[in-house]
């Protein structure tokens, strides 16, 4: 198993969206491995490479929900048949820290 960092989205110094997806073979592995503490610090990591400052989580937003992802690419965040699943990702919100 392994995250990676799928795309990165709104990146201005201040916030950023990363999007991890996982590449575990089974659903549950996924979706354990995509709320993880891991997760968590590649999500801050990437947006501190981006320039976000002192980067933490956003309290406030909870939008780490991992969601499925069929075969052409499009995001499913209601379930879909496992044989239509290609992997699964999360959008981890991360903002900047106060001093």
């Amino acid at each position: 198993m392994a995250l990676h960092v799928h795309d990165i989205q709104a990146a201005d110094g201040n916030q950023a969206t990363i999007v991890l997806r996982s590449d575990a073979a089974k659903p549950a592995d996924a979706i354990d491995e995509l709320r993880s503490p891991e997760a968590a610090q590649l999500a801050i990591k990437a947006a501190a490479e981006y320039g976000v400052t002192r980067a933490q989580l956003d309290p406030v937003s909870r939008t780490n929900a991992p969601y499925a992802v069929d075969q052409q690419g499009v995001a499913h965040e209601e379930p879909i048949p496992m044989s239509e699943v290609k992997e699964y990702r999360a959008n981890l919100r991360v903002q900047a820290g106060f001093i």
